[in-house]
């Protein structure tokens, strides 16, 4: 059997999502308190939501039915049938920052500057939506149509591909990677700056050793 996996490039990026983070009025605790306080709050965040991408996708598939014989030694195929299935569907993926872990020692504080060590981003494939209505069929009349497990089972595939094709697109995870700390640090540099910190001596970077080719894509 023979799968065909096309792409439509429609792929689009949304506007930032809010995080669960809490607002809290500023504080004049001392020094002491500021960075176990502001750790708290970041730590509040629990997964910053930081881009959002819809991806249209059409996953069409070939099987048609062959029967494998031989004629005077020579092996050959007769076509039995056409089999074709093609479903269009929409899939989300969400770039997101987990700051479940997150603790002092990703604060580097020396009174009056500081900077912020992000975690590493993750995306995460959050959902995905088969377009039923503009789902089609062409099966010869004396074959069987494709089934429920077999259209699921193709979905499914259609899903994994989704990711692997955003695994291997480096252009696409450096994008990913750039919006993931722009839009950390345009939610978290307005929550430091309540601590008391002035926003010019704020930094937001990731770790020096972070490349956007360790990305980690999940599917939900």
């Amino acid at each position: 059997m023979r799968k065909v996996i096309a792409f439509l490039l429609a792929i689009t990026l949304v506007s930032p999502l809010f995080c669960g983070c809490q607002k809290q009025d500023g504080t004049t605790d001392d020094d002491a308190n500021a960075i176990p306080q502001l750790v708290n709050h970041i730590q509040q965040c629990s997964r910053l939501y930081t881009t959002d991408y819809r991806i249209h996708k059409v996953v069409m598939v070939q099987a048609d039915k062959q029967l494998e014989t031989s004629f005077l030694g020579v092996g050959f195929n007769v076509p039995l049938g056409e089999r074709r299935l093609l479903i269009p569907m929409e899939a989300t993926l969400k770039g997101y920052i987990d700051f479940s872990n997150f603790s002092e020692d990703d604060i580097e504080n020396d009174g009056e500057k500081v900077t912020i060590t992000l975690p590493d981003p993750e995306v995460m494939l959050t959902s995905s939506r088969i377009d039923h209505d503009g789902t089609k069929q062409y099966v010869s009349w004396y074959l069987s149509n494709f089934d429920t497990t077999e259209q699921t089972a193709h979905a499914a595939k259609g899903r994994q591909d989704i990711i692997d094709k955003v695994k291997n697109d480096s252009q696409q995870k450096r994008h990913i990677v750039e919006a993931a700390r722009q839009n950390a640090a345009n939610l978290l540099i307005p929550l430091i700056s309540r601590m008391g910190f002035n926003e010019q001596n704020i930094t937001i970077t990731f770790r020096q050793d972070f490349s956007f080719e360790n990305l980690k894509i999940h599917i939900d």
